[in-house]
């Protein structure tokens, strides 16, 4: 009976364990997931407070001059290979993406490595047979991936010849898998996409990519990790050869940022951690730019990875980005955006920083608002501007945002 009696005592003694351990879990999890949100509020709350006007009737003092981003002129980059697309000049496009290929300029019209420019623009070839439509479409393409293909194995040794034809297997593959969900593609379209890719990854394989140090291939080899699945390992893999090739490569920090999101492969402290690498990597030549190059590219869309960043040195990337680009509007839209999102998701220091930089950058930079690049839309950014420059605006200013710049003007009542 002893024996019984104190097998349930100590069945009671450890179910009232579980149940402690289980209660003070609830409460870490109630503080780790609600204590930044209620803190966020309060400290909203507490500003809003401070006014001395109704916030309603604040938001009424921000007038913004709105407009669509221009359209940009091509580059001269792009003009140039376009020009031999339509002469179907391919000998001297690959001349050139070899030679681009050392070079490595960049067009930041399109944040791509001018060579890259010129590989994207040979693929136009096989957008344009597929606008036709039906199985007139499909042979058009394919009859451009055989050109390319057939090229390269007349020129084996040739790198661009390689790239060329390895990005026409990998569009056309695309175009059998089509845009939408994995259950909504055909097992005909996997297996033609898989059969494209299979010898896109044949023709790259040919040649040893961290050796050569060619940025080119580094990015169609991390386009074919990427379009096969081939998980973690292979992405991080072609990663690494990217980053080895070409750390200060725009295309390459976009990429890397955007697959290691937690949907993909990643997490937002390992895409911190990766920005920070590239940044490190080319401090000598960028400064903190590639740090804020990485994580803007994918802040509109994910602002919440601001729990993870150095707000000081994306700030200060940030500033060192539009010095070192003319600050037109459309990159000033670009970098204002990202930051003003992820100020939105920030608390503490974090958020005390970025309003700061978001402060500075509004007055000095700041002209219009290129709708663009604001998905929420302008209207539902007044309260946060509001916020901003509350202190301003409580006192009789009125903000003004247009084509002559940032400005507070009095109000008149």
């Amino acid at each position: 009976m002893d024996q019984i009696a104190s097998f349930f005592t100590t069945s009671l003694e450890l179910n009232d364990t579980a149940r402690a351990i289980l209660f003070v879990g609830i409460l870490y999890f109630g503080y780790v997931s609600i204590w930044p949100e209620m803190r966020r509020f309060w400290d909203d709350v507490k500003e809003e407070s401070s006014l001395q006007i109704d916030f309603d009737d604040l938001q009424k003092l921000v007038r913004l001059g709105t407009t669509s981003a221009p359209k940009q002129d091509i580059s001269v980059i792009r003009a140039r290979y376009e020009a031999w697309v339509q002469q179907e000049d391919w000998a001297a496009i690959q001349e050139q993406i070899n030679r681009d290929d050392k070079v490595r300029n960049t067009d930041y019209k399109s944040e791509m490595r001018s060579a890259r420019v010129g590989v994207r623009a040979a693929m136009a070839d096989i957008h344009e047979a597929l606008g036709y439509g039906g199985e007139m479409a499909e042979a058009r393409a394919l009859d451009a991936v055989e050109r390319f293909d057939q090229r390269h194995q007349a020129e084996k040794s040739d790198m661009a010849a390689a790239v060329l034809a390895a990005e026409a297997h990998m569009e056309i593959g695309w175009m059998y898998r089509g845009g939408g969900t994995i259950d909504t593609v055909s097992r005909d379209g996997l297996n033609n996409m898989q059969k494209h890719f299979d010898r896109a990854g044949e023709i790259l394989a040919g040649f040893d990519i961290a050796q050569l140090g060619s940025a080119t291939l580094a990015a169609s080899n991390f386009r074919y990790a990427v379009g096969i699945c081939g998980g973690a390992s292979l992405f991080h893999a072609a990663h690494r050869i990217w980053l080895e090739a070409d750390a200060a490569d725009p295309e390459m920090m976009g990429q890397v940022a955007f697959h290691l999101l937690p949907r993909w492969y990643g997490s937002y402290r390992m895409l911190h951690r990766a920005a920070a690498d590239i940044a490190d990597r080319t401090a000598d030549d960028l400064g903190d730019q590639a740090y804020a190059m990485t994580l803007l590219s994918v802040a509109v869309e994910e602002p919440e990875l601001v729990a993870a960043i150095d707000a000081e040195r994306l700030a200060k990337g940030a500033f060192q980005m539009l010095e070192a680009r003319s600050s037109d509007q459309s990159s000033v839209n670009y970098v204002v955006a990202g930051l003003f999102y992820l100020m939105q998701e920030a608390v503490g220091k974090r958020r005390a920083v970025l309003r700061v930089a978001l402060r500075h950058l509004f007055e000095t930079k700041m002209k219009a608002f290129l709708l663009d690049y604001w998905p929420d839309g302008v209207e539902d950014i007044r309260e946060d501007l509001a916020k901003l420059f509350g202190q301003e605006l409580s006192a009789g200013s009125v903000l003004v945002i247009d084509e002559n710049g940032f400005r507070l003007e009095q109000s008149v009542v």
